[in-house]
């Protein structure tokens, strides 16, 4: 690779990585890109939760924890 100039580090390294005063780190994007949209599975409970049924009815109904449906009405508040 050859030398790097001043604009060019200014552009590789993460502002985090500056701060930190870590030299010549490069930011890796890590897992899959997160969904845009629900599945149709976690519409339903989304929609279920919007009418106001308590999250173990819920759990209790599909099977799953009420954790779970914590977490599912957290990752997705903004359909809520």
């Amino acid at each position: 690779m050859g030398i790097l100039n001043v604009t060019d580090a200014d552009r590789i390294i993460h502002p985090a990585v500056k701060e930190n005063n870590v030299k010549w780190t490069l930011k890796r994007k890590q897992g899959r890109p997160p969904d845009i949209e629900p599945p149709e599975k976690i519409k339903e409970i989304i929609n279920l939760l919007k009418m106001g049924i308590s999250g173990a009815s819920i759990a209790r109904e599909y099977g799953c924890t009420r954790q779970y449906i914590h977490v599912i009405k957290n990752r997705w508040r903004h359909f809520l």
